[in-house]
C-alpha cells in the first residue's frame, strides 16, 4: 500500500497508532523520517489535494481496498488469470473485440452489397430485416441507395420498435416526409440533405401502409 501510494506520487503516508503490524526493513519499504500530529497531516492534505482528490481512511480505506481486490478477483476468476494479470488479460480481450468487430463489419459489407443487386435500377423501395445496430442500417440503405433511383427506406427490429435510415437517392429533401411519417408511426428522429435517421414504434403492417399511401 505505501509503495503504490508513492508510485502515484503520494508524499505523506499516515500510519495509524493502532495497527500492530510490523512494517519490514525492506527495498520499498516506507521509513518514517518525522511525525506529525494526525490531525494536522489530515488537514494538510485535504487543502492541499482539495477538489483534485479524495481521501480515505480508517475502515473506509479497507472497505476500499477490500472491494477493489474481491473485484479483481471476481474477473480473474471469470478470465481464468491471476488477478496480477487481469489488465493484460482484459487488453486482450479488448483486443479480441475489436478484431471482431472488423470482421463483422465486413462481413455486413458483403451482403449489403448482394441485398443490394436485388433492388437495382428499382425506384423507390421498402425493406424490413431483423435488429440491426442504427449504424448498419444507415449503411445498408446507402448501399442500396447508390442502385435505386428513388426513395430507399430500411427498417430493422421486430413487433412494434423499429429504427429506420431513409435515403432519396438524388438528395431530394425528405423532411416534410420525414416529419409525417413520424407523427404517423410514433417516430422520432430526422436529418437532411435526402437522408433521416431515427426509430418508430409501429407493427410492420402500418410501416408498410404508410408507405403505401405517400409513394
Amino acid at each position: 500500500m505505501a509503495a503504490g501510494a508513492l508510485a502515484a506520487g503520494v508524499r505523506h503516508y499516515g500510519v495509524s497508532c493502532h495497527s500492530h503490524t510490523p512494517i519490514p526493513i525492506d527495498e520499498g519499504c516506507v521509513l518514517p523520517a518525522d511525525m506529525v500530529d494526525y490531525r494536522a497531516a489530515v488537514e494538510e492534505l485535504r487543502r492541499e489535494y482539495e477538489g483534485r482528490m479524495e481521501i480515505l481512511c480508517g475502515k473506509r480505506a479497507m472497505d476500499y481496498l477490500s472491494a477493489v481486490y474481491e473485484q479483481d478477483k471476481a474477473i480473474g476468476q471469470k478470465l481464468s488469470v491471476k488477478p496480477v494479470d487481469t489488465f493484460a488479460a482484459v487488453e486482450r480481450l479488448e483486443n479480441e473485440l475489436t478484431s471482431m468487430k472488423c470482421r463483422m463489419t465486413e462481413m455486413e459489407t458483403e451482403l449489403f452489397d448482394r441485398i443490394a443487386e436485388n433492388y437495382a435500377d428499382q425506384e423507390n423501395v421498402l425493406i424490413f430485416r431483423n435488429e440491426m445496430r442504427p449504424d448498419s442500417v444507415r449503411r445498408l440503405a446507402d448501399t442500396i441507395a447508390q442502385k435505386v433511383t428513388g426513395l430507399t427506406a430500411v427498417f430493422a427490429g421486430t413487433g412494434n420498435h423499429y429504427s429506420y435510415a431513409l435515403i432519396r437517392s438524388d438528395g431530394t429533401d425528405i423532411n416534410s416526409f420525414v416529419k409525417a411519417m413520424n407523427a404517423t408511426l410514433s417516430g422520432r428522429g430526422g436529418g437532411r440533405n435526402g437522408f433521416a435517421q431515427g426509430s418508430a414504434q409501429a407493427e410492420r403492417a402500418d410501416i408498410e401502409a404508410f408507405f403505401t399511401a405517400n409513394q
